[in-house]
């Protein structure tokens, strides 16, 4: 069993997480869909109580988060093609594959790019007596390494498992630590939870720690958090709400009296001014101050905002063009839709082949382990977990296009004579046979062409007439 010094050690440094800890929380919330408590918590601070109140209901919580996190996340999207030397390895791959190892690569994926770092856990599933997996959010475990060669190297993961009452009664946070030869479960003042060792004893039988792990840092096990994560997700709503605010008293002139008897006049504090001059000669007058905001120009600032965050995250956002209020909810989708991550991708591309290639030898580890004693339904047996290589071939991420996107970029093509007409025909119809596409294109030059014979004595021409 873990020293105590050892299992204080770890606690101490637990404490010293708190921060990543907490912002990874809120990326959480903001993920899961509660961003606008951070809209409505940003505008209380910002507005007075009154406005706050009316600013928040006319808030427009959209979550340009998640759509960055989907468009970055996009390697377990299409299959992912695996190949190993021996077939009986391959055969075991693929069983786990079909089992859909791959929807929890994908959501390791997700908060690889969420949170800068992420894992993909691997447990005993008693029920279906299959190996079993999921990827944990980052603000609910910790890395930890006291590897003095490679600090990087984890040499226990922290599963951080909530609140519970001690034995004693009184409340505490409690920990499940893995090493690759032990299970500690612990609360937060050094106390072992015994209960939680039965039927374990504490051990860890299959000698490698149950979790792959990954993380976005060259230099640091946890990855310091980019602030403007949180920060530009809730200021897109933020300036957007501001819109909504502006235009709903800007939008009406506001009315005014001089020197008036505005006693029995309708009247509102938003839109409705009684003045008073020092003139002793005063005459009663009564005016109006037309409101012109200009919601384009604010539009479009945030847009550029937006635009010059993701530059700067090393994504090159879509281009739109001049944002209206009729166009702007598709402005917004269009420069995240349309953005490039595919330098990004390939990036990733890299980290998890990589992250594969050892967790496919963990799987193996901790399958070997279970088959043998008969407590996974799959008896069949990985060749050498030590050995075992698993190659990952992602595959090319294609650019989603509407048919009037690829009807335009097809055309453009064929003007550049980068492709021909026929080609340019079959990959926007690709159902279409040779005989078809031939058959199309004759039909398109008969409606299209008038041959006109030009005779100036010694040559005869055919001139190209559009008949539309």
């Amino acid at each position: 069993m873990a020293t105590q010094q050892y299992i204080d050690g770890i606690l101490k440094y637990i404490k010293g997480q708190n921060v990543p800890i907490e912002f990874n929380k809120k990326l959480f919330e903001i993920s899961e869909g509660n961003l606008l408590k951070y809209v409505a918590e940003t505008l209380s601070r910002q507005l007075s109580a009154d406005s706050a109140k009316i600013a928040i209901e006319r808030a427009a919580p959209i979550n340009v988060w998640n759509k960055i996190i989907k468009k970055l996340s996009t390697l377990y999207s299409r299959p992912v093609v695996r190949k190993t030397e021996l077939d009986s390895d391959q055969e075991l791959v693929d069983y786990y594959v079909a089992r859909g190892i791959d929807k929890h690569f994908g959501n390791m994926n997700e908060n690889y790019n969420s949170y800068k770092w992420s894992t993909l856990e691997i447990y005993e599933d008693d029920v279906e007596k299959a190996l079993a997996f999921r990827s944990v959010p980052s603000h609910q475990f910790i890395p930890y390494s006291d590897d003095k060669i490679n600090p990087l190297r984890p040499t226990a993961i922290v599963k951080l498992m909530g609140k519970e009452a001690d034995v004693h009664g009184a409340e505490r946070e409690k920990f499940w630590i893995y090493t690759p030869t032990e299970f500690i479960p612990v609360y937060d003042n050094g106390d072992i939870v015994q209960s939680d060792m039965d039927g374990n004893d504490g051990v860890n039988p299959f000698e490698v720690m149950p979790f792959e792990y990954i993380s976005m840092s060259q230099y640091l096990l946890i990855p310091t958090p980019d602030d403007d994560s949180i920060q530009m997700t809730v200021l897109t709503p933020i300036l957007l709400t501001d819109i909504n605010y502006g235009s709903m008293f800007l939008s009406f002139p506001l009315l005014y009296t001089i020197d008036a008897d505005s006693e029995n006049l309708p009247a509102s504090p938003n839109i409705f001014w009684n003045l008073k001059s020092d003139d002793p000669d005063k005459t009663p007058s009564a005016g109006v101050v037309k409101a012109e905001p200009n919601l384009d120009a604010q539009m479009n600032h945030v847009m550029s905002q937006l635009a010059i965050w993701l530059d700067s995250k090393d994504i090159k956002p879509g281009t739109v063009g001049k944002l209206t209020a009729e166009n702007f909810a598709s402005g917004i989708s269009k420069i995240i839709s349309e953005m490039d991550t595919l330098e990004n991708r390939k990036g990733q591309e890299i980290v998890f082949s990589e992250m594969e290639t050892k967790c496919w030898c963990r799987i193996a580890q901790i399958h070997n382990t279970l088959a043998k004693v008969g407590r996974i339904s799959n008896r069949k047996l990985f060749s050498d977990p030590d050995s075992l290589v698993v190659m990952a071939e992602y595959s090319e991420d294609k650019v989603l296009e509407t048919r009037a996107d690829k009807v335009e970029r097809l055309a453009k093509e064929r003007d550049a004579r980068f492709t021909s007409q026929k080609k340019a025909i079959k990959e926007l119809n690709p159902k279409m046979d040779d005989k078809a596409v031939d058959e199309l294109i004759k039909e398109i030059d008969e409606e299209q062409t008038t041959t006109l014979e030009v005779d100036d004595g010694d040559t005869t021409a055919e001139i190209p007439t559009d008949n539309r």
